[in-house]
């Protein structure tokens, strides 16, 4: 499988998540997954799917290894700090949240670090 297989694979998980087919983007991302074990967003796409399966701990695993292989996937780190606040890991959530803040603040993505706020400022409310 080329880079641009796995693209196109990339493309087909993403429209089988549009349509709520996780357990079928699963398969999808799990074929990537097994012909190029780097490719991070593959893991971040059936995080997304096992999250929304409600399997927080397979999310949270593959949401690290997205990070593993793209140290600076903002958007991965904030996914695994929701999925923390879902299990009521609230000081981990909150250090995830963080992360992705400062990333994409990095990246001069105001609308996603506004985002990145409010969920802290949920999060801490719930602490409480």
């Amino acid at each position: 499988m080329e880079y641009n297989i796995c693209e196109e694979y990339i493309h087909i998980i993403r429209s089988k998540i549009r349509n709520r087919e996780y357990d079928k983007a699963i398969i999808s991302a799990n074929k990537v997954i097994e012909y190029r074990p780097e490719f991070s967003m593959a893991y971040y796409l059936r995080g997304i799917c096992y999250y929304a399966k409600g399997e927080f701990i397979k999310s949270i695993s593959d949401y690290s290894y997205a990070i593993a292989f793209s140290k600076d996937f903002a958007k991965a780190h904030f996914n695994m700090g929701v999925a923390k606040y879902k299990l009521k890991k609230y000081d981990d959530a909150i250090a995830d949240i963080k992360s992705a803040l400062n990333l994409f603040k990095e990246k001069n993505d105001q609308i996603a670090a506004r985002k990145c706020v409010e969920s802290l400022q949920i999060i801490e409310q719930e602490k409480i």
